[in-house]
């Protein structure tokens, strides 16, 4: 019996070696974006707690450091980061890959409560409005161009906090970006009641942008392999938003 639960002890040893042996770290960078992202959030956001739980199953631990979105961009295309995440498909620029979709997001029309908020396309929005977006995001092409071609450089906001306490304050009549981010920051914020529009300007995938290397061909490989499919058509506008927001859509 004796020689038994040694020999348990050896098997079991092995097991945790050849665990600790395969075990790697990913280091990368993210901005705080709830609830996406950020490490005050359970799980540090629902985007980050998939890709954790899809890299737990290949035995992989990940690092996240918060910091400013052009900052997560910069230091990872200088090597200090794998990745940065969460990205939409148009920060794919070059010099980048990017893994399957590992949560999806949404971009439309935010407006403070009591003002009548009616449009019929992208462009009439920005006729009709003034309009505050995120000045370091890269927006679909169709939303990108019409901010180039009626804003100057140093336009828009620099976060979402920034970008609600211009909408709060009225310096913008409606702001175009994730409802979910805004809706939970006004919560957090106190800033009052805002409504999303009901129309989806677009559905955006989450995607993780690796640095375009070798290595990280095989990281992004393996990563594909356990992330859960996504339906990239769902509608996602106002799941995670705190219950008391005033979220009653406008037709």
């Amino acid at each position: 019996m004796k020689h038994l639960i040694i020999m348990w002890f050896g098997v079991v040893l092995l097991v945790s070696s050849g665990k600790n042996a395969l075990s790697e770290t990913w280091r990368i960078a993210s901005l705080v974006w709830p609830p996406y992202a950020g490490p005050m959030l359970d799980e540090d956001g629902i985007a980050v707690a998939v890709l954790r739980s899809s890299l737990a199953r290949i035995n992989v631990e990940l690092e996240i450091d918060y910091m400013a979105w052009p900052r997560a961009k910069a230091l990872t295309a200088q090597n200090d980061y794998l990745a940065f995440f969460p990205a939409w498909p148009e920060e794919i620029l070059e010099g980048y890959i990017s893994s399957k979709p590992v949560e999806m997001s949404q971009i439309g029309v935010v407006f403070t409560a009591g003002q009548p908020v009616r449009w019929n396309s992208l462009q009439e929005v920005f006729d009709k409005y003034t309009v505050g977006f995120v000045s370091n995001y890269v927006y679909p092409e169709a939303l990108q161009a019409e901010i180039d071609q009626r804003f100057a450089g140093d336009a828009g906001a620099d976060t979402e906090r920034d970008l609600v306490r211009m909408l709060a304050a009225g310096r913008v009549d409606v702001a175009i970006t994730d409802p979910n981010v805004m809706l939970f920051l006004a919560e957090e914020m106190a800033l009052g009641s805002i409504r999303a529009h009901s129309k989806v300007l677009f559905r955006k995938p989450l995607l993780v942008a690796f640095k375009d290397t070798p290595e990280n061909r095989v990281r992004r490989d393996q990563l594909n392999k356990v992330l859960p499919t996504v339906n990239l058509h769902q509608l996602v506008c106002c799941r995670f938003v705190p219950q008391s927001v005033e979220m009653r859509p406008v037709q």
